[in-house]
């Protein structure tokens, strides 16, 4: 035979220890087991659940292990097993509700940093092309501007002209 895989198994070093420890521990890892996988087919909690809740008890159990226990020792570590599993699940449960609310809000979060650097990147964006508009239209009107002041030197100039013209004829009229 192989030795047992335990990553795959995990209560099966549970067990070697129970055996190894003896007395009630026995009793205390069989009853939370039982209840471990009824609360699991009840759907209280995930199949990776059954090996910590196990363990938990076991680990609780250790202040009021017997070693040589009576049938009564066996009854009331039977039934306080079987309690502790419960109490075990619904920390287990609320643990796990509240780690999926933090990853709930976690994900709100993330979205909402999404979403913001979004709107400020469409927010630049809409700027840039603002500034550019801004720019083309003062280039346009620079552009007009030097085209008026163009015309307006060529007009200086014809008139300039027109009247160097009449100087002249006025002088040949002489």
């Amino acid at each position: 035979f192989k030795a047992p895989d335990t990553k795959k198994y995990p209560c099966i070093p549970l067990a070697f220890e129970a055996g190894r420890q003896g007395g009630t521990m026995t009793c205390a890892l069989n009853a939370a087991n039982e209840m471990a996988n009824e609360l699991f087919r009840n759907g209280e909690f995930d199949f990776f659940g059954i090996p910590k809740v196990i363990e938990q008890t076991m680990v609780a159990h250790q202040g009021d292990f017997k070693l040589d226990p009576s049938l009564d020792d066996i009854v009331a570590t039977d039934a306080w097993a079987r309690e502790q599993v419960k109490r075990e699940a619904e920390r287990l449960a609320a643990e796990e509700e509240a780690r999926r609310v933090a990853e709930e809000q976690e994900q709100i979060r993330r979205e909402a940093e999404e979403r913001a650097r979004r709107e400020a990147e469409e927010r630049a964006e809409r700027e840039a092309q603002e500034r550019r508009a801004e720019r083309e239209a003062a280039a346009k009107a620079a552009e007009a501007e030097a085209a008026k002041a163009k015309a307006e030197a060529e007009a200086a100039k014809a008139k300039a002209k027109a009247e160097a013209a009449a100087v002249w004829a006025a002088a040949m009229a002489r």
